[in-house]
């Protein structure tokens, strides 16, 4: 490996204190992608979620009820990123199913997508399958007279599709997957509903969303109120780094390979979540 590298690429990057094995595993990465991540168990009380006591609640309602009048209330929700990485298992199916020599379970067997065999079962179920079930057929006249196969494989195709749908391409928070009181909810929709909980009497709701640019057109659509900054984190380095250095100061952090990692024995409360130590 080192030897892809000039002395000159070396010394930066010993003074940058990375290690050649670190650069080894990016560029692994880069090559072959990052490996997949198979959930092991869900979120529940005492592994990942803490219960409060009737209590504890009450109390915690009082405050903010006390205080909501006096303070802005806004709700910060995080980036709403494309959703490819969602329907990574989808694209794959479309990349290499062999439509005309195969069968669907010949390719999950195959390829051991299982996520596709779930998927399969209950894509009908989803909200917005009508329609494009709609847009299928009229995009293919022959639809009706396939085999079940050839269906799912247009119909996936259709969903994807940059020309159609286009769902892996489009932010995850204004897809249609909730489907209540007669009509379709998007993600955001759910967030905006959640408000009348929260806000002030006879004040607007204010929710932050954080998009990407390229995402901006998508979420104009919604009629929001356009944003008026568009910070970004590489503005903000010499802060960011400022606080990550003061926290290895402080102990609460340690480096390794120019890796910053949390010195959870200093953190009392590390674990409790989970129920761990």
């Amino acid at each position: 490996m080192e030897n892809i590298f000039t002395t000159r690429d070396l010394e930066q990057i010993n003074n940058k204190g990375i290690s050649i094995d670190k650069i080894e595993k990016q560029l692994y990465y880069y090559k072959n992608g990052i490996p997949k991540i198979e959930l092991m168990d869900c979120a529940t009380v005492s592994n990942g979620i803490v219960r409060p006591t009737e209590k504890e609640k009450e109390a915690f309602i009082k405050i903010f009820e006390d205080h909501k009048l006096n303070t802005t209330i806004e709700k910060f929700v995080p980036a709403s990123g494309a959703a490819s990485r969602m329907f990574k298992f989808l694209i794959e199916f479309l990349q290499d199913f062999d439509s005309k020599n195969e069968t669907i379970n010949a390719y999950i067997n195959r390829t051991g997508n299982k996520n596709l065999a779930i998927f399969q079962v209950g894509f009908k179920n989803f909200p917005f399958y009508s329609e494009l079930l709609k847009h299928t057929k009229n995009k293919f006249p022959n639809f009706s007279e396939l085999v079940p196969d050839k269906k799912f494989y247009l119909l996936v195709k259709t969903m994807l599709s940059d020309k159609a749908f286009n769902f892996a391409e489009k932010p995850k928070g204004i897809l249609p997957f909730h489907y209540k009181e007669n009509r379709i909810f998007t993600p955001v929709d759910e967030h905006l509903n959640e408000t009348q909980f929260y806000a002030k009497p006879k004040s607007k709701s204010k929710v932050h969303f954080t998009i990407t640019k390229e995402f901006e057109k998508d979420f104009n659509r919604l009629g929001l109120t356009k944003h008026e900054h568009n910070p970004k984190v590489t503005d903000f380095m010499p802060q960011i780094i400022s606080f990550v250095d003061d926290l290895v100061k402080k102990g609460m952090a340690y480096v390794i390979d120019g890796e910053v990692f949390y010195e959870i024995q200093n953190f009392p409360s590390y674990g409790k979540l989970s129920g761990k130590n």
